[in-house]
């Protein structure tokens, strides 16, 4: 029996997936179904992106840690400028749209 379960909440990803039950005990399935073997389950997702609030955003310096930690494997070098949120009445203290 195939299963179809989607899921959603204010302010958080979408997320569908599928999945289908292994063959009942003596019956002679397909590679999918044998014991074992894994579930085939798509998921489909959903990724945001919080925007900084242009009125209030702030330069900031690079730091070359967290740089080379969320660049790594790969050797990029470091933006010549990085904004972070500030707050400000506008946004309501948030430094986002």
């Amino acid at each position: 029996m195939d299963q179809c379960v989607a899921s959603s909440a204010p302010n958080s990803p979408t997320s569908i997936s599928a999945a289908s039950d292994p063959a009942p005990a003596g019956e002679v399935g397909t590679v999918g179904s044998m014991p074992g073997s894994a579930k085939l389950e798509p998921q489909l997702t959903q990724r945001l992106v919080r925007t900084l609030f242009p009125h209030c955003k702030g330069e900031e310096d690079v730091d070359e840690e967290a740089w080379a930690l969320v660049t790594q494997p790969f050797k990029v070098k470091p933006l010549a400028k990085v904004f972070a949120p500030q707050g400000c009445l506008e946004c309501r203290d948030t430094g986002y749209m």
